[in-house]
């Protein structure tokens, strides 16, 4: 699921996605909860992953 900016709906990266068999469903504007699942996934996915491995004294 994507937001309706300017990264997820460039020419090249719909290519990409069509090339690579990914549908792409994208929120309605206004609303904005709809792309909040997702955003906590990054977020969550960040805390426990990246930023630790980014910065091995990062402590949670």
């Amino acid at each position: 699921m994507s937001d309706n900016s300017s990264q997820p709906t460039s020419t090249k990266f719909l290519k990409e996605c069509a090339v690579l068999g990914i549908k792409q469903i994208f929120t309605s504007y206004n609303n904005p909860k709809g792309n909040a699942n997702t955003e906590r996934y990054f977020r969550t996915y960040k805390e426990e992953v990246a930023w630790v491995l980014d910065n091995p004294s990062y402590e949670s």
